[in-house]
C-alpha cells in the first residue's frame, strides 16, 4: 500500500516514456546475461528503481525477475532464488500464467545451478502443471507450445543432474516433438543435452555424434558463451574415449575443444566457466600423464577459485594438485598442499573431503607412515560410506519425484478422457437437439402447407356447388369434413405435441411471465420461436399474413418491447 502512495501520479505521456525506459532495461538484462554478469545486474537494478515510480505492481514484478537473472549471472544464486519466489508470488496472485511460467522456469534453473535439485525437479513440474492447465485465452496455442518445449528441456536437465540419465533423454525427445519449429541455438542445446546424457550411459559413439551436431547447429552464431558450454560439454566427452582408446587424435581433439571452451568464456567474463574449462584441461593432462601441464591447468584454475572465494573447488584443486606431486615422488611439495586444504574443508562439500582423505591415505602409505595411513583410510572409508547414503537419498528423490509425475500424468489422463466423453455426449446432446428442432419446425411448415393446400381444395369445390346443384348435398358433405381437417385447434395440438418435447414448459412460462397474452398470441410466439415466417405462421394457424403481423404488434405492445430491441432475440433467449 505504501509502494503506491510514495509517488504522485505520472502525466500519460510521462508514463509512457517511464514504461518505454523499464522496456528498454529490461532488454538490455537479457543482451548482457551471458555476456557481463555485472551489467545485467545494474541494468535490472536501474529497471526496478523506475517502476518504483509506477502504481502498476507488474512492472515491478518483471524488474524482480530481471534481479533474479542479474544475481544468477554474477552467481549470487540464494539472492537470485529470493527474488525470483517473490515475482511467482505476484505473478500466480494476478493469474499471468506467461510470466509465472516463465518465472518458476528461471526459478528451477537457478535451483539447479545451486545444487537443489530436487526442489527445482518440483518447481519445474509446478510450471509444466501451469502450462498444461493454463486457459487458452490466457495462453494461446502457439505459445503454449514454445513453453513446454523449454519446460521440457529444462526438465530433462533436472533428471540429469539427479542420474536419471533415461528420463532425461524422454523429456528432450518431447521438448523436440511438442514445438511447431526449432530455433536454431535451442536446437543445438537440445544435441548438447542429449550428448550428455548419451556420454553418462557410456554410449561414447552416440554422444560424439549429438555433440557434433550441436556445434555445427550453433557455429554460424556469434554466442561465445553458449558456444563454449558445447565445446566444452563435446571436449569432455573426448577426454571420457580418450582414458578408453589412449589415441593421440583423441587426446588432441579433447584439449583443442577445451582451449576453445576456455577462450570462449574469458571473452565473455564467466570466470566461473572459464575456471571450469581449465580445471577439466589439468584433469585431461593428468590421464595423458603430462604433469607439468596437469599443474599449469590446476594452478590456473585454483588462482580463479580463489579470487572468486569458491573454498570447495580450491580444496579439489589443491588435492589435484598435491596428487600430481605425489605421482612424481615430491611428496613434501604435496604435503604443504594438503596443509592448505585443511582449512577449508568445513565450508567443502563431501566429494572433496573424500579426495583429500584418500590423497592424505596415499602420501602417508607412500612416507611409511603406516599409522596415519590407516586413520586416513578408515576417514575416507566412513565418508565414502555417507556419500553413498547421501546418493541413496538422492536415488530415491529421483523414484519419488518421477512416482509423483507419472502420478500427475495419469491423473491429467484421466481428466482428458472424462473431459472428451463430455464432450462427446455434448455433441450428441447438440445434434439430437438440432434434431428435433428441424423436426419440429418442419412439423409446423407441413402443417401449414396441408392447410393452405385443404383451404384451397375446399374453395375450388365451394364454386361448384353453384355448377352443379345435382351433387349439392355431396359436395356440402365433402367440404365439411375439410373444415373438420383444418381446424386451426386440431392442427396446432399436433404441432404442440412436437414443441412441447423441445421445448418443455415454454409456453406457460411465457402465460405466467405475461398474463396480459392471449392463447393465440402465445401461438403466435411459439411459431416465432422456431423461426417460422409470417407467411408459415400464418397457413398453420389459418389467418392472414397481415393478421400475424397485427398480432407481432400487439405481442411487442403487451411485453412492452422497445423499438431497437428485437422480438425474435428475445423468444429465442427464454
Amino acid at each position: 500500500m505504501h509502494s503506491q502512495l510514495s509517488h504522485p501520479p505520472l502525466a500519460d505521456a510521462q508514463e509512457l516514456l517511464l514504461i518505454r525506459s523499464i522496456q528498454q532495461h529490461l532488454e538490455a538484462v537479457d543482451v548482457h546475461l551471458k555476456r557481463d554478469p555485472k551489467r545485467t545486474l545494474e541494468e535490472a537494478r536501474k529497471a526496478l528503481g523506475l517502476a518504483e515510480q509506477l502504481a502498476q505492481r507488474h512492472w515491478r514484478a518483471q524488474c524482480w525477475n530481471a534481479l533474479g537473472k542479474g544475481y544468477a549471472a554474477g552467481g549470487d544464486f540464494d539472492k537470485a532464488i529470493a527474488w525470483f519466489k517473490k515475482a511467482a508470488h505476484y505473478f500466480e496472485g494476478v493469474d499471468d500464467p506467461e510470466h509465472l511460467i516463465m518465472t518458476l522456469d528461471n526459478l528451477s534453473h537457478i535451483e539447479s545451478f545451486a545444487d537443489r535439485h530436487a526442489e527445482s525437479l518440483q518447481t519445474e513440474l509446478r510450471a509444466l502443471e501451469v502450462a498444461r492447465n493454463a486457459d487458452e485465452s490466457r495462453l494461446s496455442p502457439a505459445l503454449r507450445s514454445k513453453l513446454l518445449g523449454r519446460l521440457y528441456y529444462h526438465l530433462a536437465g533436472n533428471y540429469n543432474a539427479l542420474g536419471d540419465y533415461g528420463a532425461s533423454l524422454k523429456f528432450l525427445k518431447e521438448s523436440m516433438s511438442v514445438r511447431t519449429e526449432i530455433d536454431p541455438v535451442d536446437l543445438a542445446q537440445l544435441y548438447d543435452q542429449m550428448a550428455a546424457n548419451y556420454g553418462a550411459l557410456d554410449d561414447m559413439e552416440t554422444a560424439l555424434a549429438y555433440g557434433r551436431k550441436a556445434l555445427e547447429s550453433i557455429e554460424a552464431y556469434d554466442l561465445p558463451f553458449d558456444k563454449g558450454i558445447i565445446l566444452g560439454n563435446l571436449g569432455s566427452i573426448y577426454h571420457a574415449v580418450f582414458t578408453e582408446d589412449r589415441s593421440p587424435d583423441t587426446l588432441a581433439t579433447a584439449i583443442d575443444l577445451l582451449h576453445q571452451a576456455r577462450q570462449n568464456f574469458r571473452a565473455t567474463g564467466f570466470r566461473n566457466r572459464e575456471l571450469f574449462a581449465s580445471f577439466v584441461l589439468g584433469r585431461v593432462y593428468v590421464d595423458a600423464e603430462d604433469d607439468e601441464q596437469a599443474l599449469r591447468w590446476f594452478s590456473d584454475a585454483l588462482d580463479k577459485a580463489s579470487e572468486l572465494a569458491l573454498d570447495d573447488t580450491s580444496a579439489r584443486l589443491l588435492t589435484g594438485i598435491a596428487g600430481v606431486h605425489r605421482g612424481r615422488g615430491h611428496l613434501a611439495e604435496a604435503e604443504k598442499y594438503l596443509e592448505r586444504v585443511v582449512s577449508l574443508l568445513p565450508e567443502s562439500q563431501p566429494e572433496s573431503c573424500i579426495d583429500f582423505f584418500h590423497e592424505k591415505y596415499l602420501s602417508c602409505k607412500m612416507r611409511g607412515d603406516l599409522e596415519q595411513s590407516l586413520n586416513y583410510y578408515e576417514q575416507y572409508v566412513s565418508l565414502y560410506r555417507e556419500l553413498l547414503g547421501a546418493e541413496q537419498r538422492k536415488a530415491a528423490a529421483v523414484i519419488k519425484a518421477r512416482f509423483e509425475a507419472e502420478l500427475a500424468e495419469k491423473g491429467r489422463a484421466l481428466v482428458q478422457k472424462d473431459n472428451d466423453l463430455l464432450k462427446q455426449r455434448s455433441r450428441m446432446l447438440q445434434a439430437e437437439l438440432e434434431l428435433k428442432s428441424k423436426r419440429v419446425t418442419m412439423t409446423g411448415m407441413l402443417l401449414g402447407q396441408r392447410n393452405e393446400l385443404l383451404m384451397k381444395v375446399k374453395r375450388a369445390l365451394s364454386a361448384a356447388v353453384n355448377d352443379m346443384p345435382a351433387a349439392r348435398g355431396k359436395l356440402d358433405s365433402t367440404v365439411g369434413l375439410i373444415d373438420a381437417n383444418i381446424n386451426p385447434r386440431t392442427s396446432w395440438e399436433v404441432f404442440n405435441d412436437e414443441f412441447a418435447q423441445l421445448h418443455g414448459d415454454f409456453i406457460s412460462e411465457l402465460a405466467r411471465r405475461y398474463p396480459q397474452l392471449t392463447q393465440m398470441e402465445l401461438r403466435v410466439c411459439a411459431l416465432i420461436k422456431i423461426n417460422l415466417s409470417n407467411k408459415e405462421i400464418a397457413r398453420l394457424l389459418c389467418i392472414g399474413a397481415r393478421s400475424v403481423e397485427t398480432y407481432r404488434h400487439r405481442i411487442r405492445k403487451k411485453i412492452r418491447l422497445d423499438r431497437k430491441d428485437n422480438l425474435t432475440a428475445l423468444l429465442a433467449s427464454l
